[in-house]
């Protein structure tokens, strides 16, 4: 039976028709009666007497609009398919149901046991009170006498305190609240709020907790059960959740629960049962059930009904809901200007149905490949090293920085067998006052809190394994500072705790490890993240914050900035290039290239220097010095003009980005050459920020804001938050398009292991100075994908520059394009033309060479108008490689072009021997008037013409 059936059937009882000026009335003096009796009450037990005006000063207001809000709610968050992800644990598990969706025999259970003259009063209940009163004079202490309106006014505004204004206040806000809500509204919200043990606040997520079924089916003998657990949750709980270690032979374990990643023991708890047995009993007196129904539900099997909900068992990380929630507090304290606790107070505790842009599937499959991280990417298994890690290590095993500073210990010693930590005699003194005297590097002191030295290991897959140690906090101004290892701690300290230390008999000092987490699991190094986003949309697909994906790992994706080395180039450098003057054949000198200090600067990644070269050619293969160059000619301010269009530089807060300005910091900052042109920012770059930057070249120049989801929703239903992004040009369309082929050339020439093979895909690696980090950003027609690879302490180096980051993006790209369609890039628009240049100096080429000679691709009107005449042509004996004569057999004549241009390697040149072979019947002695070899010295490479004037014809379908 509904709760209208219900209140049909109480309408029997309770009737209101009375005029609303004589109820008025009636309600003022049964008020006044009541707090009456309260008074005498506490005058009585010899308790102060209070001012009832004060008290009612001090209570809080009845706003019946907000009785919803004040209620903790569990807030959830969909995948872009609505599946639930993530429900997002907080103090108060609850689920919100109206009345009519909860059973009769459910709200009679609690109105027989809590307040069964429910229906005859008006929030207090003057019986009750006597009984109350009655219980204190001769008991001796205030308690019982609370009617459900005045359990919900104290869960709601009060304190729990056992103190008379307590009692006064709870008493006139139940007024207030029934007067308010009527007697409909206070049941709901009760039923809504009421603790009821194992997290659960409301008999749905009670329901759900206990048997896994919503609480419109629950039977009377359940319905009982909970309202049984009302007057103490931790005593009449159906089961206790133990620690596996702590089940006992004689328990009855019903199931394993997930709280939080970790798995608990259901242990059934047998007291509930009288106290069922009693909401029973009440439910028969009061005539709510008949003695067949309360003879059923007596003998139901209470054991076999309880069915504990397993918890989320969570099918992907933390790492995607955990930028879901960042990003949804950022935009609610956007709009509706709350602070920032208010807007994570909203959504732990709102009700909220966050809907986010997660593809399930992808993000499940990319963590599948992190798991399996060593196989796919065919780490060597075994060597003198971890697999990929280039060390330094001191003669105790200890990894050292290049300045022979230990980085991390090895595990032997810096703990004992108990894993105490260890400080070697000499680190540390014990003065005449007990007072511990510490100078050692194995410990550092930040005002009052304590850390200790992270250790290493190797494990079985010849992986790098780091070990931290967690902090301890000493009571305030119980430490005397001399610098971060040089400290002493005052005697008074270990009155509190006598085991903190002891003195071994070696002479070390064995800090005990009761004070200090430490951390046996460890985390795998190399580490490495990923953000994979649909570039026309700017919706986050998929995020991988690190290679752990249980429990709450860092996530490395969003959270922590890495310099991004050549990947910048694009973005930094040749896109502002592109806008202003430069072309894809714009010819850049790699030449030595000094500093301010005069310092040869900087280096390439090959040794030496590859003269002339185009700005497509500085861009697939990466020259620095180049990048260097082009970054002075185009401006520091034109640089972080396009950063700022790319989501890289926030201008609007400067202190939200990680782009450090001259403003921010005069002596350190990334406004300089080596910043802007090779990556090295001071603080770094996230890969979420790297993938949206690009993602804004795979959308045709338009930047769209990276978001991970498309709209929020409240309790009721309605649309609280939508995801406004920001978007705004980049740069043209036709630019982009060049951008876009020339960045498909680094996956062929320079990153293969990026490729895909049907499907275009176009990218930059990445790689710091001393391959500290590695990484490769790129796109197909489908997704942007950021992959980074790198140890999480940056003094840690990879032992070769094989692109990794390259080889796992095109694991990945493969996975999450393996049900797509085979797929190229957009052709090239009507302003869009293709020439035939040089290669080396991007000038016009006559048709007939085919010497360094590509099409390339221009804007209209920006091609190049000159020939290059850096080229010679000549006429070649094939038979030895020599200058032809006339008497060099026809047959045996050939035509080749030669490269004279500044830069040329002998190898390139033209031979400038005649050759002496004739005929076969002929010797003599060759003359040159036949060869038209011209010996006019090369001019500069852009001034030069070709003595073919012919143009040649536009080709839009030759990409070379």
């Amino acid at each position: 039976m509904s709760y209208s059936e219900n209140k049909k059937e109480n309408s029997k009882i309770v009737t209101e028709k009375k005029k609303f000026n004589i109820f008025k009335i009636i309600f003022k003096a049964l008020n006044i009666t009541i707090l009456s009796i309260l008074m005498i009450g506490t005058a009585i037990t010899g308790m102060m007497a209070i001012s009832f005006i004060d008290v009612i000063k001090e209570t809080p207001v009845v706003d019946a609009s907000r009785m919803n809000e004040l209620m903790i709610q569990s807030s959830v968050i969909l995948d872009k398919d609505d599946n639930l992800v993530e429900k997002i644990e907080n103090l108060e598990n609850r689920t919100l149901v109206s009345l009519s969706d909860m059973p009769k025999h459910l709200i009679d259970a609690f109105i027989s046991t809590e307040d069964e003259r429910f229906y005859s009063h008006k929030g207090v209940d003057p019986i009750g009170i006597g009984k109350s009163f009655i219980d204190t004079v001769f008991g001796g202490r205030l308690r019982g006498g609370s009617t459900i309106a005045q359990q919900l006014a104290r869960n709601m505004y009060l304190s729990s305190e056992q103190k008379i204004e307590r009692k006064l206040k709870e008493a006139y806000l139940a007024l207030k609240i029934t007067d308010s809500i009527k007697r409909e509204g206070v049941l709901e919200a009760y039923l809504n709020r009421v603790f009821l043990g194992q997290h659960s606040y409301g008999v749905q997520a009670a329901s759900q907790g206990y048997f896994s079924k919503d609480v419109k089916d629950l039977t009377i003998a359940e319905s009982a059960l909970l309202a049984a657990i009302v007057q103490s949750p931790s005593n009449f709980s159906l089961y206790k959740t133990l620690k596996p270690e702590n089940v006992t032979e004689d328990s009855i374990v019903i199931s394993d629960v997930n709280l939080s990643g970790q798995v608990y023991k259901a242990v059934y708890n047998p007291k509930v049962l009288d106290r069922q047995k009693y909401v029973l009993k009440k439910m028969l007196e009061l005539k709510k059930i008949s003695q067949a129904q309360y003879d059923e539900a007596v003998n139901e099997d209470v054991l076999s009904a309880i069915k504990p909900n397993l918890g989320i068992e969570r099918e992907v990380s933390t790492y995607f809901t955990e930028l879901v929630k960042s990003q949804v507090a950022d935009k609610l304290v956007e709009k509706y200007h709350y602070s920032k606790d208010e807007a994570w107070n909203k959504i732990y505790n709102g009700g909220l149905t966050i809907h986010s842009t997660m593809d399930q599937t992808i993000q499940k499959n990319i963590e599948n490949i992190y798991e399996n991280f060593s196989n796919v990417m065919n780490m060597p298994k075994w060597g003198s090293t971890p697999a990929y890690v280039s060390w330094q290590r001191d003669n105790y095993g200890n990894i050292v920085n290049d300045k022979k500073n230990i980085v991390f210990y090895t595990k032997n010693n810096l703990l004992s067998s108990e894993n105490e930590i260890i400080i070697p005699k000499g680190e540390f003194s014990i003065n005449e006052d007990k007072s511990l005297k510490i100078n050692s590097n194995r410990l550092y002191v930040y005002e009052n809190v304590i850390s200790v030295a992270s250790y290493y290991t190797v494990n079985e897959n010849n992986n790098l394994v780091t070990h931290g140690i967690g902090n301890f906090e000493i009571p305030e101004n119980s430490v005397k500072v001399e610098n971060a290892n040089s400290f002493e701690i005052n005697s008074s300290v270990f009155n509190d705790y006598k085991d903190f230390y002891k003195v071994g008999d070696d002479g070390n000092l064995y800090l005990s490890s009761k004070y200090f987490q430490i951390d046996e699991v460890g985390t795998l190094q190399p580490q490495s993240s990923c953000v994979v986003m649909d570039h026309h949309t700017g919706k986050i697909v998929a995020i991988v914050g690190g290679r752990e994906t249980k429990g709450n790992p860092l996530n490395r994706a969003y959270r922590v900035p890495r310099q991004p080395g050549s990947t910048i180039k694009p973005l930094a450098v040749y896109t502002p290039a592109l806008d202003n003057g430069y072309t894809a054949a714009t010819a850049i000198e790699d030449a030595p290239h000094y500093n301010e200090k005069h310092e040869l600067w900087p280096k390439n990644w090959y040794n030496g220097y590859r003269g002339w070269q185009t700005l497509r050619y500085s861009i697939v293969h990466s020259i620095n010095v180049n990048s260097v160059k082009t970054l002075k000619e185009v401006g520091i301010e034109k640089s972080k003009e396009y950063l700022a269009r790319f989501g890289i530089i926030n201008k609007n807060n400067e202190l939200s980005d990680t782009f450090v300005t001259r403003s921010e910091s005069i002596d350190v900052n990334d406004e300089t050459l080596a910043s802007l042109a090779l990556g090295a920012f001071t603080r770094g770059v996230t890969n979420l920020n790297m993938t949206g930057a690009f993602s804004a070249i795979a959308n045709s120049g338009t930047y769209i804001e990276p978001i991970s989801f498309t709209k929020v929703t409240d309790s009721t239903g309605k649309v609280v938050l939508e995801a406004e992004q920001r978007e705004n040009k980049v740069t043209s369309v036709e630019n982009t398009f060049i951008m876009t082929n020339i960045l498909s050339d680094v996956p062929k020439i320079s990153a293969p292991t990026a490729k895909h093979p049907t499907i275009d895909v176009a990218g930059k690696t990445g790689t710091t100075e001393e391959v500290q980090d590695s990484w490769f950003v790129g796109f197909s027609p489908y997704y942007t994908m950021g992959v980074w690879i790198g140890f999480d302490n940056a003094t840690l180096k990879l032992n070769e520059n094989n692109n990794q980051a390259a080889t796992l993006w095109g694991i990945i790209n493969k996975e999450i394009l393996k049900d797509k369609e085979p797929k190229k890039f957009d052709g090239p628009n009507e302003n869009i033309i293709q020439r035939l240049v040089s290669s080396r100096s991007g000038l016009l080429i006559n048709g007939s060479s085919k010497v360094n000679a590509v099409y390339e691709y221009f804007v209209k009107g920006t091609e190049p108008k000159e020939y290059d005449n850096s080229y010679e042509t000549v006429l070649i004996d094939s038979r030895n490689g020599k200058l032809a004569t006339n008497l060099t057999p026809e047959k045996y004549i050939i035509e080749k072009t030669f490269y004279v241009g500044p830069g040329a390697k002998d190898s390139e040149k033209p031979p400038t021997e005649l050759s002496e072979l004739g005929d076969d019947e002929k010797t003599t002695k060759p003359e040159d008037d036949k060869n038209k070899k011209t010996t006019t010295k090369p001019e500069d490479n852009k001034n030069k013409k070709t003595e073919d004037k012919t143009k040649p014809k536009d080709d839009k379908n030759n990409n070379n």
